[in-house]
């Protein structure tokens, strides 16, 4: 026996149609029970076979009509679905640090070195006056050591110390994308270089490290700072080589948790001779992301100021919610250059660095200093922005709508069309 298959082969779709079928049989049924023994005359009889001929051209009229409608709807869904599938997270541009107004929002700190090294911090007008820090005519903030005041190392143990120049931002940051390109970083025996973030309240709000190590290393070193309870997770989304696991400053004299970037370009000599490179930072509640890209190695959309990191390789080091609630231990950040001398790393470390003579020693030689030099070329601010694409939904949301209305609508249509056909021939 062959059947007529229904349009639609949705569930909803045939149960429609099933009770349309329903309606029609029994519209037919009454028909000839009801009208036929009523008006047994020929013209009766003649009526009621016309009327259920016209029933039937307009239920098959109207079936077709719906079934190109929920058709419509299911393409239009579809569509709906597709638009959703592009929704992305941009980073829109926020503030940028860069050429002649590089400094206007910065401060310069002038006090005490806090890591007990043999510098003087000098103020901005101080700096400014000594040449110590200035934007060059190729649009670069540069910040230097002191490198032609000869010192003893009587002076030095006498509280007299090389100028230096710390400076941090007037904002404070949280959730964002921060880009840093470098022309050039400090580097050489007894220096102790560092680009980083945090604020008065350390360490409850954290620290983070984004660039520093000591003396003429060839890696960056990337390090975290916190109150205990943040843990570095060692198989963790990076390329580098975790040190310390544990973030807790009072752990280990405050060596924080660390990973070393993989690339001998990225610190030092190396560096700088290829031209620097550039740093971003991509901090959010699931991670605190790091990625290094040598000058050749910068992305496009960095260049072109669009910056995505979803299309960079793996970061170099990842501080991970899995180990550290990040909005716990982090927040409100101004971010900081300093170079200090000798002090608690480059200091305790000078013995096994290969350098020569002492620490004082080599502080008290302005020439050892010619490299010790900051040369910036900009620091970009990124917001995390979400397209919003609510009005999608709504539109799907009445698709669906749509659907059920248009069924409605039809089994009402069914009914009545039933109804007036029954009046016409009774």
């Amino acid at each position: 026996m062959t059947t007529n298959a229904t349009p639609s082969s949705t569930p909803g779709a045939q149960k429609s149609w099933g009770l349309g079928k329903a309606l029609f049989i029994l519209v037919n049924v009454v028909l000839l029970v009801e009208i036929a023994p009523l008006r047994a005359d020929a013209r009766a009889v003649d009526s009621a076979a016309r009327a259920v001929s016209s029933m039937k051209r307009g239920w098959d009229a109207l079936r077709e009509r719906a079934e190109r409608g929920r058709q419509f709807l299911d393409v239009r869904r579809s569509i709906m679905m597709q638009k959703r599938s592009y929704n992305k997270t941009v980073y829109v541009s926020a503030k940028t640090y860069q050429g002649a107004n590089f400094f206007d929002e910065w401060d310069f700190y002038s006090g005490q070195d806090y890591t007990h090294g043999y510098v003087d911090y000098l103020t901005k007008e101080q700096a400014f006056t000594k040449g110590l820090a200035y934007v060059t005519e190729e649009g670069r903030a540069n910040m230097h050591v002191d490198n032609w005041t000869v010192l003893t190392v009587d002076d030095i143990n006498n509280g007299k110390y090389r100028p230096s120049v710390r400076i941090s931002t007037t904002a404070k940051y949280n959730h964002g994308l921060y880009i840093l390109d470098v022309a050039k970083a400090p580097f050489g025996c007894s220096t102790w270089p560092a680009y980083w973030s945090t604020n008065e309240n350390w360490p409850r709000d954290g620290e983070i490290d984004i660039i520093e190590n000591v003396h003429a290393s060839l890696s960056n070193q990337v390090s975290w700072h916190t109150l205990p309870g943040c843990n570095l997770v060692t198989s963790g989304n990076y390329t580098g080589t975790a040190l310390n696991t544990i973030c807790d400053s009072n752990y280990m004299s405050n060596t924080g948790c660390n990973i070393v970037d993989p690339s001998v370009a990225s610190f030092g000599p190396v560096f700088n001779e290829k031209g620097g490179g550039v740093f971003a930072m991509k901090w959010d509640d699931k991670s605190i992301d790091v990625w290094f890209f040598y000058r050749a190695a910068i992305p496009d959309n960095i260049i072109q100021g669009l910056p995505d990191p979803t299309t960079w390789p793996t970061p170099s080091a990842s501080l991970s919610s899995q180990g550290c609630p990040i909005d716990q231990f982090f927040r409100n950040h101004m971010f900081i250059f300093d170079t200090t001398l000798c002090g608690d790393w480059a200091g305790t470390s000078y013995s096994t660095s290969g350098c020569p003579g002492s620490c004082a020693e080599q502080v008290a030689n302005p020439s050892n200093f010619v490299n010790a030099t900051w040369s910036i070329n900009y620091l970009k601010v990124y917001n995390k922005t979400v397209i919003n694409t609510s009005y999608l939904d709504s539109s799907a949301t009445q698709g669906t709508s749509s659907t059920n209305a248009w069924t409605s609508i039809y089994l009402l249509l069914i009914t009545s069309l039933a109804a007036r056909l029954l009046s016409v021939a009774l």
